[in-house]
C-alpha cells in the first residue's frame, strides 16, 4: 500500500532535477533553473519597498493628523500652544515631512545595501545643506515659525527624496543588468 507514494515523490524529485540516488549535481542545476526562471531583481526590491514606505507614510500622516487635531491636551495645556498646533499651516507641513520621510529613508537604505555609501553620504549631505540654509535665510528674514520651520523642512527633504529616487533607479537599474559586477568592501 505505500509503494504507490514512493513513486510520485521520486518522480517529482527527478522533475526538480533530483534523483533517487541523490544526485546533488543535478539538484544544483535544477535550482539553478529556478532562480532563473524567477529573477528577483533590484528594481522588484526598490518597488516593494517604496510600497511599504507609502504605507508607513498613510499611517505616520494620519497619525499626525490625528493628534494635531484631537491629542494637543496630550502634549501641553498652553492654549497659545495648542492654537499654534491647531493652525492649518504648520500641521500641512509637518504631515507633508512625514509622508517623505519614510520614502527618503528606503531610498537612503537602498543605497547603502547596494554599497554606494559615498552616494547616500553625499544625498543626506544634501538633505542636511538645505536645511540649514533655508532655517538661516527664514531666520535672518525674520520669518522663522513652526510654519516656516517645517515648511523648510519639506521642501528640502523633497529635493533630497527626488535626488535619491533617480539615483537609487539608476544604481538598481546597474545592478540589475546581466553581467553586472557587485561593488567590492573594503
Amino acid at each position: 500500500a505505500g509503494g504507490g507514494g514512493g513513486d510520485q515523490e521520486d518522480g517529482a524529485r527527478q522533475g526538480e532535477g533530483g534523483s533517487e540516488d541523490g544526485s546533488e549535481g543535478e539538484a544544483a542545476e535544477a535550482q539553478a533553473r529556478r532562480q532563473k526562471a524567477t529573477p528577483v531583481g533590484a528594481i522588484s526590491c526598490l518597488r516593494a519597498l517604496l510600497v511599504v514606505a507609502a504605507g508607513c507614510s498613510i499611517v505616520a500622516g494620519a497619525s499626525v493628523v490625528v493628534a494635531m487635531r484631537c491629542g494637543t491636551s496630550l502634549f501641553t495645556r498652553d492654549p497659545t500652544v495648542v492654537a499654534a498646533m491647531r493652525m492649518p499651516g504648520p500641521a500641512w507641513s509637518l504631515v507633508s515631512f512625514v509622508l517623505l520621510y519614510p520614502m527618503f529613508l528606503v531610498l537612503e537604505g537602498t543605497l547603502i545595501a547596494a554599497r554606494q555609501l559615498k552616494l547616500a553620504l553625499l544625498l543626506s549631505s544634501i538633505l542636511l545643506g538645505c536645511s540649514a540654509s533655508l532655517f538661516y535665510v527664514l531666520q535672518r528674514l525674520r520669518c522663522l515659525s513652526l510654519g516656516a520651520l517645517w515648511g523648510a523642512s519639506s521642501a528640502s527633504l523633497l529635493l533630497s527624496v527626488a535626488a535619491s529616487f533617480l539615483v537609487a533607479v539608476r544604481v538598481c537599474e546597474e545592478a540589475s543588468r546581466p553581467g553586472a559586477q557587485r561593488p567590492k568592501t573594503r
